[in-house]
Protein backbone atom coordinates (compact mmCIF):
# COMPACT_ATOMS: atom_id res chain seq x y z
CA UNK A 1 0.00 0.00 0.00
CA UNK A 2 2.85 2.15 0.76
CA UNK A 3 3.74 3.12 -2.89
CA UNK A 4 0.30 3.73 -3.69
CA UNK A 5 -0.51 7.36 -3.80
CA UNK A 6 -4.01 9.15 -3.91
CA UNK A 7 -4.47 8.68 -8.16
CA UNK A 8 -4.15 4.89 -7.32
CA UNK A 9 -7.16 4.90 -4.66
CA UNK A 10 -9.21 6.83 -6.81
CA UNK A 11 -9.42 4.22 -9.00
CA UNK A 12 -10.92 1.78 -6.60
CA UNK A 13 -12.56 4.55 -4.44
CA UNK A 14 -15.80 2.05 -3.54
CA UNK A 15 -13.67 0.18 -0.90
CA UNK A 16 -12.45 3.21 0.95
CA UNK A 17 -15.33 2.92 3.29
CA UNK A 18 -14.46 -0.09 4.49
CA UNK A 19 -11.70 1.40 6.38
CA UNK A 20 -14.40 3.02 8.70
CA UNK A 21 -14.71 -0.84 10.06
CA UNK A 22 -11.62 -0.70 11.92
CA UNK A 23 -11.29 0.05 15.23
CA UNK A 24 -7.32 0.82 14.87
CA UNK A 25 -5.05 1.27 11.95
CA UNK A 26 -1.57 1.97 11.74
CA UNK A 27 0.87 2.66 8.89
CA UNK A 28 5.06 2.64 8.51
CA UNK A 29 5.14 5.51 6.26
CA UNK A 30 4.15 9.48 5.65
CA UNK A 31 2.31 8.45 2.36
CA UNK A 32 -0.15 6.06 3.60
CA UNK A 33 -0.94 8.14 6.33
CA UNK A 34 -1.73 10.73 4.13
CA UNK A 35 -3.17 8.78 1.46
CA UNK A 36 -5.97 7.50 4.54
CA UNK A 37 -6.28 11.28 6.00
CA UNK A 38 -7.01 12.85 2.73
CA UNK A 39 -9.83 10.11 1.61
CA UNK A 40 -11.16 8.43 5.61
CA UNK A 41 -10.26 11.45 7.66
CA UNK A 42 -8.58 8.60 9.60
CA UNK A 43 -5.67 9.84 11.60
CA UNK A 44 -3.52 6.62 11.38
CA UNK A 45 -0.37 6.65 13.72
CA UNK A 46 2.80 5.72 12.32
CA UNK A 47 4.64 2.97 13.50
CA UNK A 48 8.01 1.12 12.50
CA UNK A 49 8.23 -1.52 9.70
CA UNK A 50 8.04 -5.22 11.98
CA UNK A 51 11.32 -6.30 10.74
CA UNK A 52 12.99 -3.33 12.90
CA UNK A 53 10.66 -4.30 16.02
CA UNK A 54 13.52 -7.41 15.83
CA UNK A 55 15.50 -6.43 18.98
CA UNK A 56 18.98 -8.18 17.71
CA UNK A 57 20.74 -7.86 14.61
CA UNK A 58 22.82 -9.90 13.10
CA UNK A 59 26.89 -8.22 12.85
CA UNK A 60 29.95 -9.58 11.99
CA UNK A 61 33.67 -8.57 13.29
CA UNK A 62 36.10 -7.44 10.47
CA UNK A 63 37.86 -10.69 10.77
CA UNK A 64 34.71 -12.75 9.53
CA UNK A 65 33.68 -10.24 6.70
CA UNK A 66 34.14 -11.67 3.24
CA UNK A 67 35.55 -9.54 0.54
CA UNK A 68 32.55 -9.24 -1.64
CA UNK A 69 30.87 -6.25 -3.04
CA UNK A 70 26.48 -7.76 -2.14
CA UNK A 71 24.03 -6.52 -4.14
CA UNK A 72 19.99 -7.11 -3.25
CA UNK A 73 17.76 -5.21 -5.57
CA UNK A 74 15.87 -5.41 -8.47
CA UNK A 75 18.03 -5.89 -11.80
CA UNK A 76 15.81 -3.80 -14.21
CA UNK A 77 16.38 -1.08 -11.72
CA UNK A 78 20.56 -1.06 -11.45
CA UNK A 79 20.23 0.32 -14.97
CA UNK A 80 23.26 3.03 -14.99
CA UNK A 81 24.59 1.90 -11.45
CA UNK A 82 25.61 -1.69 -12.63
CA UNK A 83 29.24 0.20 -14.53
CA UNK A 84 29.81 2.08 -10.93
CA UNK A 85 29.51 -1.32 -9.35
CA UNK A 86 31.89 -3.06 -11.20
CA UNK A 87 34.33 -0.64 -11.75
CA UNK A 88 34.17 -0.44 -7.68
CA UNK A 89 34.57 -4.22 -7.32
CA UNK A 90 37.45 -3.78 -9.64
CA UNK A 91 39.78 -1.14 -7.75
CA UNK A 92 38.94 -3.01 -4.55
CA UNK A 93 39.39 -6.18 -5.44
CA UNK A 94 35.94 -7.50 -4.61
CA UNK A 95 33.72 -10.54 -6.16
CA UNK A 96 30.43 -9.74 -6.93
CA UNK A 97 27.96 -11.27 -5.55
CA UNK A 98 23.92 -11.09 -6.52
CA UNK A 99 21.58 -12.13 -3.49
CA UNK A 100 18.28 -13.99 -4.69
CA UNK A 101 18.40 -12.09 -8.14
CA UNK A 102 20.35 -13.36 -11.06
CA UNK A 103 22.28 -10.74 -12.22
CA UNK A 104 24.75 -11.91 -15.48
CA UNK A 105 27.82 -9.66 -14.39
CA UNK A 106 27.92 -10.91 -10.91
CA UNK A 107 30.63 -13.84 -9.60
CA UNK A 108 28.00 -15.34 -7.83
CA UNK A 109 25.00 -15.37 -7.75
CA UNK A 110 23.39 -17.02 -4.42
CA UNK A 111 19.69 -17.99 -3.76
CA UNK A 112 19.11 -18.14 0.52
CA UNK A 113 16.44 -19.36 2.83
CA UNK A 114 14.54 -15.96 4.23
CA UNK A 115 16.69 -16.58 7.99
CA UNK A 116 19.76 -16.16 6.10
CA UNK A 117 19.15 -12.93 4.31
CA UNK A 118 21.03 -11.09 7.16
CA UNK A 119 23.62 -13.07 7.44
CA UNK A 120 24.92 -12.77 4.12
CA UNK A 121 24.51 -8.90 4.10
CA UNK A 122 26.52 -9.09 7.82
CA UNK A 123 29.48 -10.67 6.42
CA UNK A 124 29.64 -8.86 3.07
CA UNK A 125 32.32 -6.24 2.94
CA UNK A 126 29.99 -3.69 1.20
CA UNK A 127 26.58 -3.73 0.34
CA UNK A 128 24.54 -2.07 -2.16
CA UNK A 129 20.91 -2.43 -2.30
CA UNK A 130 18.04 -0.79 -4.00
CA UNK A 131 15.44 -1.71 -2.11
CA UNK A 132 13.32 -1.07 1.67
CA UNK A 133 14.46 -4.49 3.11
CA UNK A 134 17.80 -4.46 1.82
CA UNK A 135 18.14 -0.86 3.57
CA UNK A 136 16.52 -2.08 7.03
CA UNK A 137 18.67 -5.52 6.88
CA UNK A 138 22.02 -3.41 6.49
CA UNK A 139 21.28 -1.01 9.17
CA UNK A 140 20.28 -3.75 11.76
CA UNK A 141 23.42 -5.67 10.48
CA UNK A 142 25.82 -2.70 10.89
CA UNK A 143 26.77 -3.27 7.27
CA UNK A 144 28.23 -0.64 4.92
CA UNK A 145 26.22 0.27 2.39
CA UNK A 146 24.37 2.42 0.07
CA UNK A 147 20.74 2.67 -1.29
CA UNK A 148 20.68 3.31 -4.95
CA UNK A 149 17.57 5.18 -6.07
CA UNK A 150 15.36 4.34 -3.54
CA UNK A 151 11.52 5.17 -3.93
CA UNK A 152 10.06 7.03 -1.40
CA UNK A 153 9.68 4.57 1.44
CA UNK A 154 12.96 3.21 2.10
CA UNK A 155 14.14 6.99 1.72
CA UNK A 156 11.72 7.99 4.27
CA UNK A 157 13.52 4.86 6.31
CA UNK A 158 17.04 6.13 6.16
CA UNK A 159 15.80 9.58 6.82
CA UNK A 160 14.22 8.44 9.83
CA UNK A 161 17.18 6.80 10.77
CA UNK A 162 19.62 9.44 10.25
CA UNK A 163 21.34 7.59 7.20
CA UNK A 164 20.30 9.46 4.25
CA UNK A 165 23.93 9.97 3.41
CA UNK A 166 23.82 6.49 2.33
CA UNK A 167 21.36 7.24 -0.82
CA UNK A 168 22.82 7.82 -3.93
CA UNK A 169 20.25 8.57 -7.14
CA UNK A 170 20.69 7.56 -10.37
CA UNK A 171 22.40 11.46 -11.49
CA UNK A 172 25.47 10.97 -9.25
CA UNK A 173 28.90 10.40 -10.48
CA UNK A 174 31.01 7.42 -9.96
CA UNK A 175 33.05 9.44 -7.46
CA UNK A 176 29.89 10.34 -5.43
CA UNK A 177 29.11 6.71 -5.42
CA UNK A 178 32.49 5.22 -4.48
CA UNK A 179 32.94 7.91 -1.66
CA UNK A 180 29.18 7.06 -0.25
CA UNK A 181 30.01 3.09 -0.52
CA UNK A 182 33.83 3.81 1.35
CA UNK A 183 32.87 6.15 3.93
CA UNK A 184 31.87 4.16 7.37
CA UNK A 185 28.91 3.89 8.36
CA UNK A 186 28.04 6.05 11.69
CA UNK A 187 25.24 4.02 13.43
CA UNK A 188 25.46 4.97 17.12
CA UNK A 189 22.60 7.94 16.43
CA UNK A 190 20.71 5.37 14.19
CA UNK A 191 20.66 2.46 17.40
CA UNK A 192 19.37 4.66 19.83
CA UNK A 193 16.58 6.04 17.31
CA UNK A 194 15.85 2.38 16.67
CA UNK A 195 15.41 1.73 20.47
CA UNK A 196 13.30 4.55 20.79
CA UNK A 197 11.22 3.47 17.78
CA UNK A 198 11.16 0.22 18.98
CA UNK A 199 9.50 0.98 22.33
CA UNK A 200 7.15 3.37 21.28
CA UNK A 201 5.77 1.36 18.42
CA UNK A 202 5.51 -1.78 21.09
CA UNK A 203 3.57 0.51 23.04
CA UNK A 204 1.56 1.73 20.30
CA UNK A 205 0.70 -2.17 18.71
Amino acid sequence: MSGAGIEEFKKYSEYIKYFNNFDYITVRDQNTQNVLQTFTGLCAEKVVDPTLLVTKGIASSEEEKKDWLLLYGYPSEWKKCSEYIKRFAKEQKLKIVSLWFYLDFADKNILCAPEQFQYYLSISRYVVTNTFHGSIFSVLGGTQFVTYSPKSKAAELLGDLKQESRIIYEPDSYSDFAETLSTKCDYEETRLIIRTKQKESQNTL
